[in-house]
């Protein structure tokens, strides 16, 4: 019966499988608390910044007058537009960062490996494996750059600066890897999973996935004006969550939501976090290194070939959209597998 509802409950070939729900359900349940708890962190955040934002800019700027130096440095450019909208930035990570914990508690994943993230040897594999194919992906957007496109090395990078940069990119690309899989596959993917049906839970999540890399854009603050007063928080709370209307772009955003799609098919194929850290890391790393170190001027077809940030052309979506076709197809042969081995 078990095996019977497990398959009534699949979308696309890919049923929903009880390791990764959430609160202890079961493959034929769904629950909306995650879906719930997400959400009363994620205004709540944006609430506490709104508030306590201006007094916190104005305490900064009255602390560098007083005791200028070295050490609070980065306080300093107060007054430019884009600061205040940083300070407020930065403080509605405060209640994200402090009730994270509670929130993983509270959905049974207060652990590495009931998130999906374990350290044996084939882990180990996998990460490797995953990294070197987001590698591949934009390694091969890259070549058809330079065989199509006129690309040329910043002055900056030259002789050779282009592989340093890699080096001083790689820990940040691994850090920002690692804490965004853990947020955004090992938390937020496993929520909708609980909540949707799978393929439902794969487009949704991913969709969260895109906005959420959108931030208010400057021009926004700029019409606001760069006096900061007590609603000011609010201001820059309500351009936050309508930034990605002020800054949309149809070609990056929707390659955010096809990478999303990738990492959720990478999660759900080999159930491992690493897996997803690694294909993940492998994409940032050389992707922030390419644009970092090339410039494509004249950008010819751009609109095919896109730029030096190789996430505004089409041939990003198609290679993308072949990735997912391709892991989707892997899925549904390691499920099927699954269950004939289950018979």
């Amino acid at each position: 019966m078990g095996r019977a509802n497990e398959m009534t409950e699949s979308q696309c070939g890919v049923p929903r499988r009880r390791e990764w729900m959430l609160f202890g359900l079961g493959p034929d349940a769904y629950s909306w608390r995650g879906v719930g708890l997400l959400c009363g962190v994620y205004f709540g955040a944006m609430v506490f910044a709104a508030v306590l934002s201006p007094a916190v800019f104005h305490a900064a700027g009255w602390w560098v007058d007083t005791f200028p130096g070295w050490w609070n440095r980065w306080l300093e450019g107060r007054t430019d537009f884009g600061d205040f909208p940083r300070h407020f930035d930065r403080l509605r990570w405060v209640p994200v960062v402090l009730l994270f914990p509670f929130l993983l508690n509270a959905c049974g994943l207060l652990s590495w490996r009931a998130l999906g993230l374990r350290f044996g040897r084939e882990d180990g594999e996998l990460f490797w494996r995953g990294m070197i194919g987001g590698c591949a992906l934009v390694g091969v957007l890259m070549l058809f750059q330079l065989a199509f496109v006129t690309v040329t090395i910043d002055a900056r990078y030259a002789y050779g600066g282009e592989y340093d940069a890699m080096l001083w990119i790689l820990p940040g690309a691994l850090i920002l890897s690692l804490v965004e899989e853990i947020v955004f596959r090992g938390f937020i993917f496993r929520i909708f999973y609980s909540a949707l049906r799978p393929v439902t839970a794969i487009v949704v999540s991913a969709v969260v996935f895109a906005y959420l890399h959108y931030k208010m854009p400057p021009d926004v603050w700029r019409e606001i004006g760069d006096a900061v007063g007590w609603l000011s928080g609010f201001q820059v709370a309500w351009g936050t969550l309508t930034g990605i209307a002020h800054d949309f772009s149809a070609v990056p955003f929707f390659t955010l939501v096809l990478v999303g799609i990738l990492l959720n098919l990478v999660f759900l194929r080999t159930g491992s976090l690493l897996a997803c850290i690694g294909v993940h890391a492998g994409i940032v790393w050389l992707r922030m290194a390419y644009d970092k170190t090339h410039n494509t001027p004249l950008a010819e077809h751009a609109w095919f070939f896109g730029t030096a940030a190789l996430n505004d052309g089409l041939l990003t979506l198609l290679l993308l959209g072949l990735a997912v076709w391709y892991l989707l197809w892997e899925v549904r042969q390691y499920e099927r597998y699954r269950r004939n081995q289950s018979q």
